[in-house]
């Protein structure tokens, strides 16, 4: 492979999205100008529309009835000029003569592919002896022609149908789904009316009584109380697939041979007070850009239209494919945020009712929103363009196992969504089993509810549980003096070789002295738990002298167990009292006091960062006026020793630093400078070195390796990118966020975090498994015996030992004591391999079965 090298200079972008540009005209309940066709709140009488031509004139049309129960005296089809909203006439409506009303004379409406306007009422089970009757507009002053008449029951139509086709060639249908739910058998049942000719009219058509009853597989689901199945919508698609959807359940895909069957997962976002209702309603198909299919819905509850997006699902890719959140529209109607439990003082739309509509005519949609009782509304579309170049493809050697991101509309609820809000991360055992865990700011909210750490299981992605916060930690928004656990609550968080979880709060120390979220008297704290439900215990406590900034990152080495546990935690500020070679280190460490194992001691080092830093003043924010500071960098510095006594240097505004042992620093080439967060992954079978980190722009990992690092590095994968250019979501301007690696099996795991964009799971199907680092004896003599007594295991050396190590079969030390030629191993059952180094440098390795 050819090796890379290159440097990436940082480039400030500034992402400025101006509501006005995209909303282009609203008309809603929260502004104060609903449209007089509305009618009274309680009637929720507007629920369906659609946008095209009528003639010459592009507009928008809106079904309405202004009294309850709704007869044709009442109703209205309302055209509105499509760029501004104003009202521009109503459609005459049919002979009352030839009508037996069922529930809504006029109710749904849909254009031919020719700009052939069908209205059609809607009746139902209840209304036996009612007719469905579809008519026909081919101009704003046409009367309407009556193109179908006939009894649906047992069925209810109208509701909801779809159009497809030309009416001047015949080829047009209607497709009507069934709105009465007949129960779980998996089975829905679509009416499919065509087009007949007119023989009373010479090149005009009707259509046929006699529909094609067409009976659709549909997802299994139990029944729902209330009207949460309401407004089912089948869609068409090429080559006889389908997409389904009911409101209370997901979208549905199925291909026209039946092969592949794919319920995509909806964001947790737009459930009705999380009780698993998704009410993303009315889907809209929109068409094909590049490989993916686009999709509007409505979303009902906050009034606001939504777009998203998904690629054609095949059997290898149904496991992992899903809705992509591509817009959503700048006004939410409702006055509700995501995840509120309760209802804005607006009139309620209490039947999730309501329609979308899009016009994709030019190079960018508009989409157009009706959300019932709440209003209506145009909106400009920035980000999806016909002629925007098609995306990268999924990054080969990469496997997507699970993402939790802002784009799909699935993010974690506790993210927040301020640039630096979540941004560090774990992977860890804990009690045996693996985790996440990602601490949270959330906007710097510093209530109880939402700031701390999270578990994450690292399979599915889901979050388990909070981690219990610390007791007896003070803050205070109006009086920063009272605080002492430190400038930011949760800040780092690591997990010890023995399964600790360790978390530390951030605390600078630069002259801030008021200001709502940073405190006078900041302390840097050590937090430890034994176990994802244990309390927290304060491990370590200290006040941050001027110009040290402690918690912004750290790396966790070691165990509690043998007394090797380290804590690396660099100082963010670089002082001008270093030269721009040097940095500060703090290493926290247990003191190797047998028995112990709970006394954390700190030391503070200079180390070899390289590079010739700058140095010089640097601006500092403080509330009210900008202060000047004599500091050098402000930087995500990341100090990652390695067990041969060299060590990296990450400075994320001058790339990486190695340091061999007994040798000169030298920055490594292939690795960009506008980046953030190394993780030594470790040495694989193939004897290659890999390393990962964090390319925080786009969001991604960038996976490299290495033989020789004067020679540069290989890019052998990069995982894809949380950010996507030209989608409507925020840049990680603060360049914060984590990777987090677990290497134990065939391929390693790389989980990337990106604060306010998400994060997400990747298997690294390019890198096979890890070297053990298992080596023979290098001596023939024995140097230890073992005796085991029951669960116990009797190591004796034949001198005083260095060390025994053991280690468990993916790799991993379980145990590690120095100074004794006697070690009693108890706890453990398995097969583990045993190393020993002698002081005078024998060493063996062997392989025990523990019983």
């Amino acid at each position: 492979m050819k090796k890379v090298f290159f440097t990436l200079g940082l480039i400030c972008l500034s992402a400025i999205y101006i509501v006005a540009q995209e909303s282009i005209w609203e008309q809603t309940a929260k502004n104060n100008n609903l449209p007089a066709f509305f009618g009274a709140a309680s009637v929720e009488g507007v629920r369906s529309a659609t946008i095209g031509y009528l003639g010459d004139q592009k507009a928008y049309f809106v079904v309405a009835y202004n009294n309850a129960p709704a007869t044709l005296s009442s109703s209205s089809i309302n055209v509105l000029n499509a760029l501004n909203g104003s009202l521009i006439t109503t459609l005459s409506l049919p002979d009352e003569s030839l009508l037996a009303e069922g529930h809504f004379p006029v109710n749904t409406l849909g254009f031919t592919e020719d700009s052939v306007l069908f209205v059609a009422s809607m009746a139902g089970a209840a209304d036996n002896g009612k007719k469905f009757n579809v008519y026909m507009y081919k101009s704003l002053s046409d009367a309407p022609k009556l193109m179908l008449s006939t009894n649906p029951y047992p069925l209810r139509l109208g509701d909801e149908m779809v159009v497809k086709g030309k009416y001047k060639d015949g080829s047009a249908k209607i497709y009507a789904p069934n709105f009465t739910y007949a129960g779980i058998s998996g089975k829905e049942q679509v009416r499919v009316f065509s087009l007949a000719a007119d023989t009373q009219n010479a090149g005009e058509y009707l259509f046929a009584n006699d529909s094609v009853v067409m009976e659709i597989d549909v997802p299994e689901r139990g029944s729902v109380a209330g009207n949460y199945y309401s407004s089912p919508m089948y869609i068409p698609l090429e080559n006889g697939a389908y997409l389904w959807k009911y409101l209370s359940d997901s979208l549905y895909y199925q291909s026209g041979d039946g092969n592949v069957k794919v319920k995509f997962p909806m964001p947790e976002h737009l459930t009705n007070n999380r009780n698993q209702i998704y009410i993303l309603n009315n889907p809209v198909y929109m068409g094909m850009l590049h490989d993916r299919h686009y999709i509007a819905f409505l979303n009902p509850y906050h009034g606001r239209g939504e777009i998203y997006s998904f690629v054609t699902p095949t059997v290898d890719n149904a496991k992992w494919v899903g809705l992509r959140r591509e817009y959503v529209t700048p006004t939410n109607m409702s006055g509700t945020v995501d995840n509120s439990t309760t209802p804005a003082p607006l009139p309620v739309n209490g039947n999730y009712t309501g329609e979308v509509a899009v016009d994709w005519s030019g190079d960018k949609p508009i989409l157009y929103v009706l959300s019932t009782n709440q209003g209506i509304g145009a909106y400009a579309v920035p980000n999806i363009s016909k002629s925007s170049p098609a995306p990268e493809p999924l990054p080969e050697g990469v496997n997507v196992l699970w993402e939790r991101v802002r784009r799909e509309g699935n993010m974690y609820v506790h993210f927040g969504t301020g640039s630096s809000t979540s941004r560090w991360m774990a992977y860890g055992k804990v009690e045996g089993i693996p985790y996440l865990f990602y601490n949270s700011m959330f906007d710097h909210d510093w209530s109880t509810t939402n700031l701390g750490t999270y578990v994450v299981d690292v399979a599915t992605g889901q979050e388990i549980k909070q981690l219990k916060k610390p007791e007896g930690v003070v803050r205070s928004t109006t009086d920063p003096a009272v605080n002492t656990e430190g400038t930011w609550q949760f800040a780092s968080v690591g997990v010890s070789e023995d399964g600790k979880i360790l978390v530390t709060t951030r605390a600078d120390s630069c002259g801030r002295e008021v200001a709502t979220w940073d405190p006078k008297n900041p302390h840097f704290n050590i937090y430890k738990y034994d176990g994802i439900d244990s309390e927290a215990a304060i491990v370590y406590s200290t006040s941050i002298e001027n110009n040290v900034s402690l918690g912004n990152k750290m790396l966790v080495t070691g165990s509690y167990i043998d007394n090797t546990l380290k804590l690396y935690v660099p100082n963010l500020f670089f002082t001008n009292d270093y030269t721009p070679q040097q940095q500060e280190i703090y290493v926290f460490s247990l003191e190797n006091i047998p028995g112990s194992g709970a006394e954390i001691t700190c030391e503070k080092q200079m180390i070899e960062c390289g590079g010739n830093r700058k140095v010089g003043d640097m601006t500092w924010w403080s509330p009210g006026a900008s202060a000047t500071k004599d500091f050098g960098e402000y930087t995500s510095s990341l100090y990652v020793p390695l067990k041969d006594g060299s060590h990296f240097w990450m400075d994320s505004y001058d790339g990486l630093y190695y340091k061999p042992v007994g040798g000169a620093g030298f920055r490594v080439n292939g690795i960009p400078s506008a980046t953030n967060v190394p993780r030594y992954m470790g040495k694989g079978r193939d004897g290659k070195h890999y390393l990962a980190y964090f390319d925080y722009m786009p969001g991604r990992a960038v996976i490299v390796s290495y033989t020789d690092l004067a020679e540069g590095v290989d890019v052998v994968a990069t995982t894809p990118p949380l950010y996507i250019d030209g989608y409507n979501y925020p840049l990680n301007t603060s360049g914060a966020g984590d990777i987090a690696v677990n290497w134990e099996g065939e391929h390693p795991v790389v989980y990337v975090l990106s604060s306010a964009l998400g994060i997400g799971a990747y298997e690294i199907t390019s890198i096979g498994a890890k070297d053990t680092d298992i080596k023979q004896p290098v001596v023939a003599d024995r140097v230890f015996n073992s005796v085991q007594n029951g669960s116990y295991l009797m190591i004796n050396g034949s001198e005083t030992v260095a060390s025994v190590e053991i280690i468990n079969t993916l790799g991993q030390r379980v145990m590690l004591v120095t100074g004794k030629s006697q070690v009693l191993v108890s706890g453990l059952k398995g097969v583990y391999i045993v190393k020993i180094k002698g002081v005078s440098g024998t060493e063996e390795a062997k392989k025990i079965l523990i019983r």
